[in-house]
């Protein structure tokens, strides 16, 4: 799990995602071993009345919802973009 203070918007959050996953997806070098990892991520956007339990519980159901669509990638909680602030 990782925690993001600053995301405010859903598109920063997916940027965020697609950074993590584009560096898993480099080769790692563990002695003469490589290693190819991969994850799949799901992302929920809080405003902050929820909690922990239930914000787990919603990043775990995007993060199911991403490996049944597509294994390597992300998915953002739907309520997130209609909790969204506009951008701007």
């Amino acid at each position: 799990m990782i925690l993001l203070w600053e995301e405010r918007h859903p598109l920063d959050a997916a940027v965020t995602a697609q950074k993590i996953l584009q560096a898993l997806r480099a080769p790692h070098f563990i002695d003469q071993y490589e290693l190819h990892i991969t994850a799949s991520i799901g992302i929920v956007i809080s405003d902050g009345s929820e909690g922990p339990e239930d914000l787990v519980a919603a990043a775990e159901a995007s993060m199911c919802r991403a490996k049944e669509l597509h294994r390597g990638g992300f998915e953002l909680d739907d309520r997130s973009f209609r909790e969204a602030p506009a951008v701007v």
